[in-house]
């Protein structure tokens, strides 16, 4: 994530060239959302950029221009097919609202999520077990006009505890995107939004279930919005004027202070709030170049806290001169400006390139990779995408940047797309999108971060299997205020290095489970005993009574292990019903 990426791994991205060559190897693997049906079918396999990559950032909308190192949020979604599955087409309206409501009973044997030796005897937290009911009304909404397209999905849930009532509380989760067209091909304003649960600490722990999260929890609201003006010149360039405006606020969410039972390290308090104001102009090649395409992109942003903000300007310049209609050559270069009125950034500054290559053999294949210097650090871009079947593909992505977690959440709700089934998903994983997610908790720092991403998806009738890992390196390089991490000296290293394995199966045509395991290392490179240990795994059983009405039996374990907050561990039951109406 990151407000502004060019980046990838050499070793992983020969293995994907080398996997490529193997589709044996990988009917034996595969990766996909757990969900409780079939996804139903697109038609055929679709190429990583198709028609060329979008740019967005922070409130652009993603326009099909050609971009010579796109970034993740290029990708387009997975494209699957079942041969033996037809799902019946609903008519298309113009504005559809569902309704639905659950309820549900759960178990814990660890309410304030805490490890055994931070409690006393006798003490308020002495009582670890409760039982909690969780009511979830939900709403979610379409629109499909001519003139404005999307919607949103929201959910309220109230938890009431049967013994620990101070611990009462809401919960909220939702997104929302809104693309509207004013003025045919010509004025565009498009709008996003989100609310979500997140956990404030890298190093604090971390619950089985985000209802006992009585510690270490920010409630993030972000939102967005940006109209823009597009312009075709023929077929020598189209061109992009845009503003966007966008705004995070975080509050905190936990039940317990910070003083209860950890030191701030753990939990800390909610970051400061920050708007964003940007503007970016683009002007691309049209169909006019077939061999020798090319692109420009001015940009520039102000990042704005409380008291302090950051400010970036970059002017980049793309081509890619197609040598086959398979093989292309890749070059891009320009000129950054970064400032902070919390630190000086200027050696971060100056100008930088990068230079790679282009491999599309099919419309299977598709492969992005590049090498060159930015932001003072070595930078490696590589996007790519294989098909090695209608229901199979494997996806690896690189990217680094400069960048704040508002300017990295905007750029990861920018990205966010409607998943096949009406859910928002993220493009590259096609999974449930969370665009306020940070692998190293939540800061208002300045930094420079590289991820390293690789997903393998596989979806079938009957069975759905995801596999995605991540590398996540961060290096600190301003504080601008507020949040755990400013706690660190400047210059400090962080890397989190997590996986998700899930997997859904329909056991018959009302019953399906689903499994999921998540393991993460959380460390700093410059004092190797600062991090954490988590782990989470869920089994869940869904039967479906009627059209509208099902039941659904669930089993969670988390852990979490660190210097500061001990061994945390919870087991979660959980019994529930569903309704939609």
């Amino acid at each position: 994530m990151g407000a502004r990426y060019h980046t990838s791994s050499t070793a992983i991205l020969f293995s994907v060239a080398l996997l490529a060559t193997q589709p044996a190897w990988a009917q034996q693997a595969g990766g996909s959302p757990i969900a409780t049906g079939p996804i139903p079918p697109a038609t055929t396999p679709q190429p990583l950029v198709a028609g060329g990559a979008a740019s967005g950032s922070g409130g652009y909308s993603a326009t099909s221009l050609f971009s010579a190192f796109p970034p993740t949020g290029a990708v387009t979604p997975p494209s699957v097919s079942y041969p033996d599955y037809t799902p019946a087409v609903d008519a298309a309206r113009p504005l559809g609202i569902r309704l639905g409501a659950s309820a549900q009973e759960v178990w814990t044997d660890n309410v304030f999520s805490v490890a055994p030796d931070r409690v006393l005897p006798n003490s308020p937290y002495s009582k670890k077990s409760d039982f909690i009911t969780v009511l979830t009304p939900s709403v979610s909404l379409d629109i499909d006009s001519r003139r404005l397209k999307g919607g949103f999905n929201y959910n309220l849930s109230y938890d009431r505890y049967a013994s620990n009532t101070r611990m009462d509380g809401f919960q909220q989760n939702g997104v929302g995107i809104f693309d509207s067209e004013v003025i045919d091909k010509l004025f565009f304003i498009d709008a996003r939004g989100s609310v979500s649960e997140q956990n404030t600490s890298a190093v604090g722990g971390v619950a089985a279930g985000s209802r006992t999260s009585a510690t270490n929890l920010t409630r993030v609201y972000t939102a967005s919005i940006g109209p823009r003006l597009q312009q075709s010149f023929g077929d020598w360039a189209v061109g992009q004027v845009a503003y966007h405006r966008d705004v995070t606020h975080n509050q905190n969410a936990s039940q317990i202070g910070s003083t209860a039972l950890y030191p701030a390290a753990v939990t800390g308090s909610a970051p400061n709030d920050s708007t964003t104001d940007g503007a970016r102009v683009e002007l691309r090649s049209g169909n006019y170049f077939s061999r020798f395409l090319w692109d420009y992109t001015g940009d520039t942003t102000r990042n704005n806290y409380k008291t302090n903000d950051y400010r970036s300007t970059s002017h980049t310049f793309g081509t890619e001169y197609r040598i086959t209609d398979y093989f292309g050559l890749l070059a891009s270069g320009g000129y950054d400006h970064q400032y902070s009125t919390a630190a000086n950034m200027s050696k971060y500054g100056g100008g930088f390139y990068t230079g790679g290559f282009h491999w599309n053999p099919s419309p299977n294949t598709d492969l992005r990779f590049g090498g060159g210097r930015r932001y003072n650090h070595a930078s490696w871009s590589a996007l790519a995408e294989h098909h090695f079947s209608p229901m199979t593909v494997l996806r690896v992505s690189e990217d680094s940047g400069i960048t704040t977690d508002a300017l990295a959440f905007s750029q990861a709700l920018d990205a966010v797309q409607r998943g096949p089934n009406g859910g928002f998903i993220d493009p590259f994983s096609g999974l449930r999108a969370n665009p306020a997610s940070s692998p190293f908790g939540l800061s208002n720092s300045v930094y420079w971060q590289r991820q390293t991403n690789i997903m393998v998806r596989h979806d079938e009738l009957r069975d759905s299997f995801a596999l995605t890992a991540s590398i996540s390196e961060r290096q600190l390089l301003a504080n601008v205020g507020g949040g755990p991490i400013s706690l660190a000296p400047i210059g400090t290293n962080s890397t989190v290095t997590s996986a998700s394995v899930s997997w859904s199966h329909q056991l018959d045509p009302v019953t399906s489970a689903q499994l999921s395991l998540s393991p993460s290392v959380t460390r700093s490179t410059d004092n190797a005993h600062t991090g954490s240990k988590r782990f989470q795994g869920a089994l869940l059983l869904n039967r479906t009574l009627t059209q509208t009405l099902s039941a659904s039996l669930g089993y969670t374990y988390g852990a979490t292990l660190s210097q500061y907050s001990g061994g945390i561990r919870e087991n979660l039951i959980t019994l529930g019903l569903s309704k939609t109406f």
